[in-house]
């Protein structure tokens, strides 16, 4: 049966958190309220409700308001109105065998004669079922809906938390296809809309951007009209099945002088969000496998997450944004592994966690993997309006990665001719199996002016199995085997002079086929020197133990 009669049309909820406030009867508000917008710290208001009509025969969507929103501010005369949004979608991006469809959601502030209405960090939540209990909370798990293209996760609006229907909980549309009570995923991706983003980019030009500039700190101005670009895969049983719903998220407070003169220098830093703004999660090294076959699993894991936070950068504290950063993914480990504070630039601070003999594989495949920030700020989801969460505002986000099913197969670099150029500062990833690819060849350069510190270190689960390194005629200098899946070279005592050297991995265990990480701990260090001062006397007598002749320089 073709997927078209199997799901013939579906709907999709969008709930417009906007700006300021709506009230009252959800589907028939109250149009009369007379009150003002009130505006201590930074809150999720609605401008309306809307279905977004998705129909799998022509893969088009359609925007349908289900409601309107109602704007409260301190000024009279104020039309009630509806955030402008539209959809379309990108045939040469669908691949709908395997379920993923790609949309340009359009958004465009209604507002383009009250610039006191500016929003910050505006996010465009895909609201979807999930079945993955991380913590307390819910997620989609890699066989669910999932949004390909995150530029992050959130919490906020749920309809599982946020139960109060209005402007503070979610609230269902009667066009939508599933019920609220479908949508259990209490973490949900988005994508986030700001003036200075075009639809396929990631967030690095809002990461650029100076605070003070027309762009900075991710405003939306009033009036002004952004597009973002979803890539989503739904799961098929057979066909696409398409279950979710959207909210719109913005932060926003009050500009003094009001209505502004400059944007965004006249709103407060809490005009944007208190949580990071964004958290990126990326594996530096992800050797991580599951031999089918024999059952073996092992490998290597290191995470890197990068935070980014408007408050802490305007007082320059980037290690100062986050209580804690914490990674997790049940298929690998129980519980949580700690991210440990790197370095910090003026935009961000870097964490990172080794989970190598932590993250234990159960099966080959692809896993996902959160990571999570909780805000230093204090605020919580529990804005003291409407049922929420009484846990402190957090910053989340989610890649799956893979769980290889390692197979024997034969590469190219198993002699001395078909060594693979590598840089010093490379992590080199492979696998060996013998007989059929039981060697690999590589070699590197050390620089006119450097030496080597540290260590070359071969990372393999195989045993025997070692690591040689050769000069540049292949003279071997020194070798090391495994032991309890390390094999360390130290450099420094070698005192390898600048050459090209070669370096060798070979295993004779034939049991299974294995992944390895080969690494240079530390990178060259350059010995020219720098601002030098003549402090020798007319005759210096010097009894070295090693010399380098380099140049005009004797090291």
């Amino acid at each position: 049966m073709r997927s078209k009669d199997i799901v013939r049309s579906a709907a999709l909820i969008l709930l417009i958190m906007g700006l300021s406030g709506c009230h009252g009867n959800p589907v028939s508000p109250d149009t009369g309220q007379n009150s003002s917008l009130q505006s201590v710290n930074p809150v999720h208001k609605c401008f309306g409700y809307y279905s977004l009509a998705f129909d799998t025969v022509t893969w088009e969507v359609d925007i349908l308001p289900v409601r309107t929103g109602e704007l409260h501010l301190n000024v009279t005369n104020v039309m009630n109105s509806t955030m402008g949004v539209s959809a379309s979608g990108v045939p040469g991006e669908h691949d709908p065998p395997n379920g993923i469809f790609t949309f340009d959601v359009t958004l465009n502030h209604p507002f383009d004669t009250q610039p006191q209405l500016t929003g910050f960090d505006v996010k465009g939540i895909l609201i979807t079922p999930g079945t993955l209990a991380i913590d307390t909370l819910v997620f989609a798990d890699t066989d669910e809906t999932l949004l390909l293209n995150a530029d992050g996760y959130t919490r906020w609006w749920n309809p599982t938390e946020f139960t109060s229907p209005g402007m503070f909980g979610y609230t269902h549309g009667s066009l939508a296809n599933a019920a609220a009570s479908a949508l259990t995923a209490t973490v949900n991706p988005y994508k986030y809309f700001a003036d200075i983003l075009y639809p396929d980019q990631n967030l690095s030009p809002v990461h650029g951007e100076p605070l003070t500039e027309d762009q900075g700190r991710g405003v939306f101005l009033a009036g002004e009209t952004n597009t973002r670009r979803y890539r989503i895969k739904f799961p098929m049983d057979p066909g696409p099945v398409v279950t979710y719903g959207y909210a719109i998220d913005a932060s926003w407070s009050a500009p003094t002088p009001n209505p502004p003169i400059e944007i965004p220098d006249d709103f407060p830093m809490v005009a944007n969000q208190p949580e990071p703004y964004d958290v990126t999660i990326a594996a530096l090294v992800n050797t991580l496998y599951f031999d089918t076959d024999t059952g073996n699993f092992g490998g290597l894991l290191r995470l890197q997450s990068n935070v980014y936070d408007w408050q802490s950068q305007d007082i320059g504290n980037m290690q100062g944004a986050a209580n804690y950063v914490k990674f997790y993914s049940p298929a690998l480990f129980s519980g949580a592994v700690d991210g440990v504070f790197d370095s910090e630039t003026s935009i961000r601070a870097k964490f990172t966690a080794d989970l190598s003999g932590t993250a234990i594989p159960i099966e080959a495949g692809r896993q996902l993997l959160a990571v999570r920030v909780e805000s230093s700020d204090g605020s919580l989801y529990d804005q003291g309006i409407a049922p929420a969460p009484s846990d402190p505002v957090c910053s989340w986000n989610a890649v799956a990665i893979d769980v290889m099913d390692p197979e024997c197969v034969g590469d190219a670099n198993n002699d001395w001719l078909d060594a693979v150029d590598i840089d010093i500062t490379d992590l080199v990833t492979d696998q060996l199996c013998s007989p059929t690819d039981y060697r690999d060849f590589y070699k590197f350069t050390i620089p006119s002016g450097h030496v080597l510190g540290g260590e070359l270190i071969l990372w393999c689960d195989l045993d025997p199995c070692e690591v040689e390194l050769y000069d540049t005629d292949q003279n071997l200098i020194t070798e090391t085997n495994i032991v309890n899946g390390k094999a360390p070279i130290a450099l420094e005592p070698l005192v390898l002079m600048p050459d090209e050297y070669y370096i060798r991995v070979y295993t004779a265990d034939d049991s299974f086929p294995a992944p390895y990480l080969l690494e240079f701990t530390e990178d060259p260090i350059t010995l020219d020197p720098l601002n030098t001062e003549n402090i020798s006397p007319s005759h210096l007598y010097i009894e070295p133990y090693n010399t380098i002749w380099e140049g005009n320089y004797l090291y």
